[in-house]
């Protein structure tokens, strides 16, 4: 009974910082300006090791971990329970094509330079995508 306590305190955790990123970036009129270009865009690479950690220059709430296999994405969380951070899976919704080759990358993350909702979750092998942010109280 403590597990889904725990895990229900960290989804709702993760469901107040989406929305709250979402909220800042409506009120902050910086991201909008000529001082947000200065950002590059970021990926993962489709070459190397399983997983790798992502994060965006804008700030570094905005740090993921991406299982490249099988497509997992991870946000780090703070939870008062737990004296370090903690990685968050991000649910992602069923696409039919969502091809997956075993033992092979399959996937590769894309963080907008410019704003933090130009996150995206690609499959490089049928094209299907995802986009990273919280509508709905969804995930991916």
């Amino acid at each position: 009974m403590e597990q889904i306590t725990l895990h229900h305190k960290m989804k709702v955790l993760l469901i107040k910082l989406f929305s709250f990123l979402l909220f800042f970036m409506t009120i902050n009129p910086s991201i909008y300006s000529q001082e947000s270009a200065k950002f590059q865009f970021i990926k993962t690479s489709q070459t190397g090791e399983r997983f790798e950690i992502i994060q965006s220059e804008i700030s570094s709430i905005y740090t993921f971990k991406v299982d490249k296999y099988l497509g997992k994405v991870y946000v780090i969380v703070h939870v008062p329970e737990f004296e370090t951070p903690t990685w968050l899976e991000i649910p992602k919704s069923y696409v039919k094509n969502d091809t997956i080759k075993s033992e092979k990358i399959n996937y590769q993350l894309f963080l907008g330079g410019n704003s933090v909702v130009d996150c995206y979750l690609l499959n490089i092998n049928s094209g299907s995508s995802w986009i990273l942010k919280n509508e709905n109280k969804k995930g991916l």
